[in-house]
């Protein structure tokens, strides 16, 4: 399919929600080559993330694709002087156990 600039683009047929928001697609390259899979909500740990435009119905336009961007710095630091302040203000100072 082509868009309005004339420049051939994959395009892909999305199906019904199978739940959570997951829907089986089809995609169909420039050259014609078919891929199945499913299609779904954005997470941290995706392969890929598509942007898709729609073109009529079920039928979309892949307008640009990409890996999905993994989350900056690792894990939460929860060794930090903020995190020690936050548990003392939630939990309390540490309690002296066994003074005789």
């Amino acid at each position: 399919m082509s868009n309005q600039s004339g420049e051939k683009r994959d395009t892909m047929w999305v199906g019904p929600d199978l739940g959570e928001g997951v829907r089986p697609a089809l995609r169909v390259d420039t050259d014609g080559t078919v891929h199945a899979g499913t299609l779904g909500p954005a997470r941290p740990d995706a392969d890929r993330v598509v942007n898709l435009k729609q073109v009529r119905g079920p039928f979309y336009e892949v307008v640009d694709e990409g890996r999905a961007v993994p989350l900056a710095g690792g894990p939460p630091k929860v060794s930090s002087d903020a995190y020690r302040r936050g548990w003392t203000r939630v939990f309390g100072n540490k309690h002296t156990v066994g003074q005789a």
